[in-house]
């Protein structure tokens, strides 16, 4: 199903590669006050953890990577909670006037998820919890970035904060089902059964 040495490979650039961006993009939006880069890069974290936990136990024993599978599950899950408690502490707030830091926000979040989509596109048939978990994650994020940055420029800063908000719940219903499906499959892996 996956060719092994070019899983973990691979898996390893990820993560590599989005703590990167993460880091780089949190440190500018920190050091120009821009909340759109801050957040967004601090969102990466969820990717680079998820990758790392892949990495480190791909290919070892299945009750590794059956409690990997779990455990990258569980931050799908978080990730899904910190995007419908945005979704709902949004509500009655102020639209930012941040236009540019959400344009590169945008920018750098479809181009990034573009290429851990792209890296990681060739395993996203495995039902191994680990290398489905890091399938997922990427999937999301490129869904709900290429969907954010389509809206970001084409709408106005006054019109786009219902599509925002959809984009938002998008995200919360793909972070939940992924750690379902994630969390599924560890539990096939973990106790034998074929139930799939």
């Amino acid at each position: 199903m996956t060719s092994g040495d070019g899983y973990v490979r691979t898996i390893w650039t990820v993560a590599a590669l989005t703590g990167v961006i993460g880091c780089a993009e949190a440190f500018h939006g920190y050091v120009s006050g821009s909340k759109f880069l801050l957040k967004d890069g601090l969102e990466w974290g969820y990717g680079t953890v998820i990758y790392a936990i892949s990495a480190l136990s791909y290919g070892r024993t299945k009750e590794t990577e059956a409690r990997a599978g779990a455990l990258i599950a569980v931050v799908l899950a978080v990730g899904g909670c910190q995007s419908a408690y945005e979704v709902v502490t949004e509500f009655g707030m102020e639209v930012s006037d941040d236009a540019a830091g959400l344009a590169a926000s945008s920018v750098l979040s479809v181009v990034g998820a573009f290429v851990v989509a792209g890296l990681l596109f060739r395993f996203r048939r495995s039902h191994d919890p680990v290398v489905e978990g890091s399938w997922l994650s990427a999937r999301n994020d490129i869904i709900t970035s290429g969907l954010d940055a389509l809206v970001t420029f084409t709408a106005t800063l006054i019109t786009i904060r219902w599509a925002r908000t959809a984009i938002d719940v998008l995200g919360v219903v793909l972070a939940f089902q992924a750690a379902f499906m994630v969390a599924r499959d560890a539990w096939v892996l973990r106790t034998g059964t074929a139930g799939r």
